[in-house]
């Protein structure tokens, strides 16, 4: 249960409508009530065709018995109530609502909507696995990986709105779960084989011979800060401590550090690696792979407190939630450290932050992921031909792919650039290059890259 996040964002859209689906109110002596006051005029005009053998359209009303499910569900019974107010429903093969149950089915259906929305009662939020898309750029973030999730994963379920990120539509499968673990093997594979990657996890040499084993010896006498080049709990605490803080997106749990430390002594103390260094690197590397088939780092989790009425999400929630939003990934540093100060309650700093990240090239990615999904076009960087190309030459996976990544430029360079969202509707250009040009008949646009061209 939380209250949602209230983010001054006019920088990114001109209007935002909310829909809020509330559950549990506490009702009065005397209100309606969906059991006596609606649920008797749908079993007379409704439920014997909406039931559960037999829901035409899909529609099922039946299920519906309890006040509270009613207000759970509120955008369904939104589309009901809309149904019913422009006299769709009933059809005109039944029997029509007089006057009186017309007016009564309305107003009573209306009155519990929006008693539910007066009394403020916040609903469940729906733990949300990463996406493919989110996996991806929280790798990269993270390790410094390049992983093609799509690619790998199999694919999600129907049901999310055609968004990727909605939450019921997020399944977990045995299959996937395999492939989690299979992905951790490939990625930490990979981050072992670059030191450049790998300093991004381990930024120091552990028990280091020659030169810099002399350095580490003289940093040690002059400071106990260094101590941890010695010892390997010490340091494989520092690593941990900055690693699973970073991936699960909050503090790290006294529990979840005692875990992930015993891991990395069972490994260390079973290792035959005569080389230290090695040693501590491959136990560092299998807690690593342990962190990223974790449900701390696969899943956006907020803490639910037992309690009745709205709170607010702690900084690190809101951290991650303007993060995933804007950048389809983890906060960055300067996220992570105003969760820290506690300063992200502040409307201001929030505001400030949202332009920074709007800024940051990172937010392409939401500008792309957004794009594509919202036009439904995703299908057209699939490899197999979408027309007769013989009747349609040059409309090929390649232009294709242009043709897909223009509407992901456009929609950026309208965010970012033009910040006005009417160009969405009616605008004099577009973001194109040679090949989109020659395609759309314009002249004078050579070369690969994207660019605004203006009709």
């Amino acid at each position: 249960m939380n209250k949602e996040l209230n983010l001054n964002l006019r920088v990114v859209f001109p209007t935002l409508a909310m829909v809020m689906v509330l559950a549990g109110a506490t009702w009065a002596q005397g209100e309606v009530r969906y059991e006596k006051d609606v649920r008797p005029l749908l079993e007379k005009h409704c439920i014997k065709c909406h039931n559960t053998n037999q829901p035409k359209a899909g529609v099922n009303i039946d299920n519906y018995k309890e006040h509270e499910r009613v207000i759970k569900d509120g955008v369904f019974w939104l589309k009901i109530l809309d149904a019913v107010k422009t006299r769709s429903m009933p059809p005109k093969t039944e029997p029509a609502l007089s006057t009186d149950e017309y007016t009564r089915l309305v107003n009573n259906t209306d009155a519990i909507l929006q008693a539910s929305l007066k009394k403020h009662t916040p609903g469940q939020v729906v733990i949300r696995r990463l996406s493919h898309a989110e996996y991806q750029y929280t790798v990269q973030d993270l390790l410094g990986v390049s992983f093609d999730a799509a690619a790998y994963f199999p694919s999600d379920g129907s049901g999310g709105g055609g968004f990727d990120n909605q939450g019921k539509a997020l399944y977990f499968t045995p299959l996937k779960l395999e492939r989690y673990y299979d992905a951790a093997e490939i990625i930490i594979d990979s981050l072992k084989k670059d030191p450049e990657k790998w300093e991004r996890i381990v930024p120091f040499t552990f028990h280091a011979s020659g030169w810099q084993g002399i350095v580490n010896w003289f940093k040690t006498l002059f400071s106990d800060q260094y101590d941890y080049l010695n010892d390997e709990k010490l340091a494989a605490e520092r690593v941990i401590d900055r690693l699973a803080t970073h991936a699960y997106r909050r503090f790290l749990k006294p529990e979840e550090k005692q875990k992930l430390m015993s891991l990395f002594q069972m490994v260390y103390d079973q290792s035959d690696a005569s080389d230290e260094s090695e040693r501590f690197n491959e136990s560092i590397a299998q807690v690593t792979k342990a962190v990223l088939v974790s449900p701390n780092f696969l899943y956006k989790v907020e803490e639910e407190p037992e309690n009745d009425r709205p709170y607010p999400l702690n900084d690190f929630e809101v951290a991650s939630r303007l993060s995933y939003f804007l950048w389809c990934s983890m906060p960055d540093e300067e996220l992570f450290e105003l969760a820290h100060q506690s300063k992200l309650q502040d409307p201001d700093v929030l505001k400030k932050q949202v332009s920074r990240m709007l800024a940051d090239p990172k937010s392409k990615r939401f500008a792309e992921n957004f794009a594509v999904q919202w036009l439904g076009i995703s299908k057209m960087t699939d490899p197999q031909p979408m027309v007769d190309e013989a009747l349609y030459p040059g409309f090929d996976h390649t232009l294709r792919t242009d043709l897909y990544r223009e509407a992901g430029e456009y929609f950026y360079y309208v965010l970012t650039q033009r910040k006005n969202f009417l160009d969405l509707v009616n605008s004099d250009y577009s973001i194109l290059n040679e090949r989109l040009a020659r395609f759309y008949d314009i002249e004078g646009i050579e070369g690969d890259d994207f660019r605004r061209v203006t009709f």
